[in-house]
């Protein structure tokens, strides 16, 4: 490899992170060869890989990944915090041998050629530096106040690096917004949104910042909460709702709905209307006169 001549795809780490997976997904994992480069500029491939216990190196049809536990030594100097590289470079044989098994998609070989082969990287990362996302809300009617929390901690105790966070919110109509959140202390941060439409709120909520050794990182999570007519009193076994009307249904048909060759039938097929009538019914619900 060459890094100064293949595309790059950039990702930074901090010195809380203990394990790292670079992944590669393409059509044809075979076009593609992929190397990593440390901090310190050291490059790890698949030889180095193969010689050193901590790093794995796996190649599947359609994904190739790296994964290391951190930090571990490349040529007497440790790796760990800092920006590293996925460096991809266009293996030229394996790039021939996916055109060849083009043959009869005209309209997909000549996309190839012209374009190359598309292919999406991306870093997994197992760290000590977590966030934790949620929404608490007091109701699921509209009109429903909801609290956007996000919560920073660094090994397991509460984060005392530099950090600001805001939350995407997607409405249930499809629009979006951005909803500051406020610093309340112990790398804890909060804001709130009063849910006036029904459907389903989508928070993407992130943080980014510099941590307790001023290495800058990002953290997000996804989190939802849903808003309807009526969320707040659900149908239950004991009151007028669905189950109730299940209720009713199952009953007649176990008492006089149901010729007897039917049932018969019915219990063939592992359905028996009186266990169906214990799930569904309760004592205080109204029976159906003989």
């Amino acid at each position: 490899f060459d890094p100064t001549e293949a595309g790059e795809t950039l990702s930074t780490r901090t010195e809380a992170d203990i394990e790292i997976t670079p992944t590669v997904l393409s059509v044809f994992g075979d076009a593609i060869e992929v190397a990593l480069l440390t901090p310190d500029d050291k490059l790890i491939d698949p030889t180095v890989a193969a010689a050193d216990p901590s790093i794995e190196f796996i190649r599947r049809q359609r994904v190739t990944y790296y994964r290391a536990m951190l930090p571990f030594v490349v040529e007497g100097t440790k790796a760990h915090a800092g920006r590293w590289h996925i460096v991809l470079r266009l293996d030229d044989k394996g790039f021939r041998k996916y055109l060849s098994s083009l043959d009869g998609q005209p309209d997909a070989t000549d996309r190839a050629r012209a374009h190359g082969l598309r292919y999406s990287a991306n870093a997994y990362v197992y760290s000590n530096l977590r966030l934790r996302g949620s929404v608490t809300q007091d109701s699921y009617e509209p009109g429903a106040s909801l609290v956007v929390r996000a919560a920073l901690t660094e090994y397991g105790a509460p984060f005392t690096g530099r950090a600001s966070a805001f939350a995407e919110v997607q409405h249930p109509d499809g629009s979006q917004a951005i909803l500051p959140m406020a610093d309340a202390g112990g790398g804890v941060y909060t804001a709130q949104l009063v849910a006036a439409d029904v459907g389903v709120y989508t928070f993407r909520i992130r943080a980014s910042g510099a941590t307790s050794r001023a290495l800058q990182f990002t953290r997000e999570q996804t989190a939802t909460a849903p808003v309807w007519r009526g969320g707040d009193n659900p149908p239950s076994p004991d009151g007028t709702g669905v189950h109730t009307s299940l209720c009713l249904l199952i009953r007649c048909l176990a008492r006089a709905g149901l010729s007897k060759d039917r049932r018969e039938r019915l219990a063939e097929w592992g359905l028996d209307l009186d266990a169906l009538a214990k799930c569904f019914c309760h004592s205080r619900v109204a029976r159906p006169k003989d």
